[in-house]
């Protein structure tokens, strides 16, 4: 035999020894079969037809009414009676034109309306005397006619010195700013000695203790939502309900969504242009199973798998289902997939099992960590 036949024996006879060994100081390896059954937390799947789907919407706080208010007339400001941030009350005075020069016109008209007056009552004594006279035949009817066309022009003159001091007494009142209703100055845009135009705005108000929120609601949604709702809103942590009070009937092109107005209870502690959240609830009509967050995990070819249990003859072994999660929660997930009504599905400690496995089912309020009696 050559030197090199006899190495190699050699090397195979020593590699054969330490396997043996090996084995031999090595502890036995159990078959999965012979383990203890690991007591797992088990949830009956209960199929569903539809699920509720609930969509948080943000909006903001408005005032109920909010208007620019100014003087109808154009004139120099003479007083601002209040500031920003006031509250005021209906019918309170604001501001006040200054009308030295509509006083002036008003001193013109009532004399205009003394010297009308005092002629018609000269062409009425004149009437009266040429009719006596015209009945005694000494009148000629020439100083009669004359005297009828006096009387309609002296009748046209006084209705239009009228018409002109009830115009100079409108413009007398409209220079003076009064609150429409109960108010908040937002802002003032003038100051007191400036020359304002007709129409120029004075004052931003925003109307006092009526809030409404304003939110847009995707077109998919509108069906869920009706005049007269009410929906739950948080303002600023607090947890209120809301009024629909009015839905809009047009798409805003910039949000795609339409507007929907909500009136805010008494008690809301929040100020116009303040972030509202509302929660709308949609139900959607899809077969599926509510199942907790802690029993799904990461399956192969981006699934998403559950474990249920099922019965290989006299033993339980673990299965893995692959699923479609529909939509979620903070705590649970809605899914479809390869489940069925009565599968017993493991709600908790995935990281310990594996498919294939043995299992314990115990009730879901049981604890999976005591042991089996």
């Amino acid at each position: 035999m050559s030197p090199q036949i006899v190495s190699f024996s050699r090397a195979s006879i020593l590699g054969s020894t330490l396997l043996i060994g090996l084995a031999a100081c090595s502890p036995d390896i159990e078959d999965n079969s012979t383990l203890e059954p690991l007591p797992v937390a088990i949830d009956i799947l209960q199929q569903n037809d539809t699920y509720r789907s609930d969509h948080r919407i943000g909006g903001l706080v408005y005032a109920r009414q909010q208007s620019s208010i100014g003087f109808e007339e154009s004139g120099k400001i003479a007083v601002i009676e209040v500031n920003a941030g006031e509250r005021i009350e209906a019918g309170q005075l604001l501001a006040r034109l200054d009308t030295q020069l509509l006083e002036q016109n008003r001193q013109q008209l009532k004399a205009q309306r003394r010297d009308i007056d005092a002629r018609i009552e000269l062409n009425m004594n004149s009437l009266r005397r040429q009719r006596d006279l015209k009945s005694r035949g000494f009148a000629a009817d020439q100083r009669l006619d004359e005297l009828s066309s006096e009387e309609k022009s002296l009748a046209a003159s006084l209705q239009q010195n009228t018409s002109a001091l009830a115009s100079n007494q409108l413009r007398l009142d409209k220079a003076v700013l009064y609150a429409p209703y109960a108010a908040t100055i937002d802002r003032r845009l003038t100051d007191q000695g400036a020359v304002v135009a007709a129409g120029a705005a004075v004052f931003d108000l925003l109307e006092s203790g009526s809030l409404e929120a304003r939110i847009g609601v995707p077109v998919r949604l509108l069906g869920t939502v009706e005049m007269g709702q009410r929906l739950p809103i948080t303002i600023r942590g607090q947890r209120l309900e809301a009024t629909i009070i009015a839905i809009g009937g047009n798409i805003e092109p910039t949000t795609l969504t339409v507007q929907v107005r909500l009136d805010l209870p008494d008690d809301a502690q929040a100020v116009p242009g303040e972030q509202v959240f509302v929660q709308i609830q949609e139900i959607i009509e899809e077969s599926g199973f509510w199942v907790s967050l802690e029993a799904i995990r990461d399956g192969p070819r981006g699934l998403w798998q559950v474990f249920v249990v099922s019965d290989d003859g006299q033993l339980s072994r673990v299965q893995s289902r692959d699923i479609h999660i529909l939509y979620t929660s903070e705590s649970q997930a809605y899914v479809n997939g390869a489940l069925a009504s009565g599968d017993r599905l493991i709600a908790t400690g995935l990281q310990r099992i594996t498919p294939g496995q043995r299992v314990s089912p115990q009730p879901i309020s049981a604890d999976p960590s005591a042991p089996v009696n």
